[in-house]
This record gives C-alpha cells, sequence and structure tokens, in this order.
C-alpha cells in the first residue's frame, strides 16, 4: 500500500514506521495490561452454571423426542398413533426420570466434609512425622524403638 502512493507523497515511509513503532507499543499495552487475565479464584461449587446446565438437559431431551417425533410422521398428519404415542411416553418418563433423580440424589455428597478433614488431618499428620520425625517420634511412635 505504501508503494503505490510513494511518488506522490514521499515522506509516507518515514509515517509508517513511526506508525508501526507506536503500534508495537500500543499492542504491547494492551495485551500486557488491559487484556490481562484476572486471577482465577477458587469456587466452592458450579454455581449459577448448574441451574444453566440443568435447564440445557430438558431442553435437549425435549429437542431429541420432537427430533423423533418429526421423523416418525413423515406423511404430516400428525395422528396419534402407537409410534407417535410411544415417543411422547418416552418424552415423559425422560423428564419424570431426570427430575427424580435430580429431586432425590443431593449435587453435594454429604460425606464430603468428615472425608475432607479425615484427609487433612492425615496430611498434617504424614508432614510432621517426616519434617521433624524424632522430635514427635512419641506421639507417633515412630523413629524410635522403644514405646512411651
Amino acid at each position: 500500500m505504501i508503494l503505490m502512493f510513494a511518488c506522490a507523497f514521499p515522506p509516507t515511509f518515514a509515517f509508517a514506521a513511526v506508525n508501526n513503532l507506536m503500534e508495537i507499543r500500543t499492542d504491547a499495552l494492551k495485551l500486557l495490561v488491559i487484556l490481562r487475565r484476572h486471577v482465577p479464584r477458587a469456587a466452592a461449587t458450579v454455581g449459577v452454571w448448574l441451574n444453566i446446565f440443568q435447564v440445557f438437559i430438558y431442553i435437549c431431551k425435549l429437542c431429541n423426542c420432537a427430533i423423533l417425533a418429526w421423523l416418525y410422521d413423515e406423511e404430516g398428519k400428525w395422528k396419534i398413533e402407537p409410534g407417535l404415542a410411544a415417543i411422547l411416553i418416552m418424552e415423559h418418563v425422560l423428564l419424570l426420570t431426570k427430575f427424580g433423580f435430580s429431586h432425590f440424589f443431593p449435587e453435594v455428597i454429604v460425606l464430603l466434609p468428615k472425608s475432607k478433614c479425615m484427609f487433612e488431618n492425615t496430611f498434617k499428620t504424614l508432614l510432621v512425622v517426616r519434617l521433624f520425625p524424632y522430635s514427635y517420634s512419641f506421639l507417633y511412635n515412630v523413629g524410635t524403638k522403644h514405646s512411651p
């Protein structure tokens, strides 16, 4: 593009070079400061995404059953025949099983906090035994041949 107008305006090359240098600096600022990712924070749950996925599951079940119904009814009569009725019954059964599973089984297991505490205590015990094997040996009977 610059070569096309070099004869008409000779300082074009100088302006292009200055423009490229400034663009390098502004792109660096944009990439390193403005568009930098935030530091990720740990979340306890998936939050609102759980509800979005639940709605998405219901919509997918309805769409798949609707596609089966449209493929079954080739003539477009939309009469309740045994095949179409079976698809509608299957849709209701799928929705009821999804509702039953999501209603009767919790998303978070109740035993999780207890097992997490047990894991943390085991980790702390192993850490103390590995770091200070002889100073705390009377507590854990590790590193000595005698018992208290």
